[in-house]
């Protein structure tokens, strides 16, 4: 148990620690925002975080992607909220992504480049080639066919 909780850690750590924090930490400034101050207090805190993500990616000479796509978001997001003075528009972006996510999800099993390939590639760095040996192409079908379940 000691182990598989060493273990669950350390993936947690490796995944937040990269571009998923950029995702991820914009809407939890919303929501906390939101229920603790004002809706404008909101909107400006998520974008001002976002746009500390851009930067801090800019300076660091990172992949501004991930920090680019959340600011999008967030954008668009924060201007449907401010046009009908309602924070559910806030997920609108995310039920639009994910549904992106579960065409691309179908659409790499079918392929027969499993998505979740991908995300170990990019989280991990590892080589795409050991990703497709016989032994271990599998099991990221499987992870994929369960984040496709979940997803839906």
């Amino acid at each position: 148990m000691k182990q598989l909780l060493k273990d669950v850690f350390s993936e947690l750590k490796l995944v937040l620690s990269g571009k998923s924090l950029d995702i991820l930490l914009p809407p939890i400034i919303f929501l906390l925002l939101n229920n603790l101050r004002s809706l404008t207090a909101a909107i400006i805190g998520s974008l001002v975080l976002g746009i500390l993500f851009l930067i801090r990616r800019l300076i660091h000479h990172d992949n501004v992607l991930y920090a680019l796509g959340g600011i999008i978001g967030i954008i668009f997001a924060n201007i449907s909220i401010y046009i009908n003075q309602n924070a559910s528009n806030f997920f609108l972006p995310d039920l639009i992504s994910t549904f992106s996510l579960i065409l691309i999800t179908i659409i790499s099993l079918i392929i027969k480049k499993p998505l979740a390939i991908w995300v170990s590639h990019i989280t991990r760095g590892w080589d795409l080639e050991w990703f497709y040996r016989k032994d271990i192409l599998p099991a990221y079908k499987e992870v994929t066919i369960f984040w496709l379940m979940f997803l839906s």
